[in-house]
């Protein structure tokens, strides 16, 4: 473990555990699917559900049921899994469970406020899943572990 990743266990998760990104990218189709059916329709189930998800994704350090989905439609798809550190996704996660939660409480509040988020959520997932390019890892990785290492945390 370097001094920077060390150093963030304070500020930020850290681990030791690996994830299929494989996996992970087909889950963010899912989550695609579910915030265009929520901006489509309005229903704030559709939130509600997806915040729910991200809660288990971001919190428990378990599968959530989407990430289940995704990994068994991964495999039966042939596609090999390829694994990295958890460490990114779970900050990304908890990035996405702060939109999920905002999308979900704007629905009753203020529903166009609410499939906005909802449909900046879709646009992270998108850069994730079909460009390969997780939005909150990248700030994980190049922003937080060395402000972690810097400021002692």
């Amino acid at each position: 473990m370097t001094t920077a990743t060390a150093t963030a266990a304070a500020f930020c998760p850290v681990s030791l555990e690996r994830v299929d990104h494989n996996a992970v990218r087909v889950t963010g189709l899912l989550t695609v699917a579910m915030l265009a059916a929520y901006a489509i329709s309005g229903w704030a189930v559709f939130a509600i559900v997806l915040a729910a998800d991200y809660t288990v994704r971001a919190w428990t350090g378990g599968r959530s049921p989407m990430q289940r989905l995704g990994g068994r439609i991964a495999r039966g798809l042939g596609i090999p899994a390829l694994m990295q550190d958890k460490a990114p996704k779970q900050f990304a996660a908890r990035i996405g469970w702060m939109f999920a939660v905002a999308a979900s409480v704007l629905a009753f509040v203020s529903p166009t406020a609410g499939i906005v988020v909802g449909l900046s959520l879709l646009g992270f997932n998108v850069l994730d899943s079909v460009f390969d390019f997780c939005v909150g890892c990248w700030t994980y990785i190049h922003m937080v572990l060395p402000l972690s290492a810097r400021f002692g945390r």
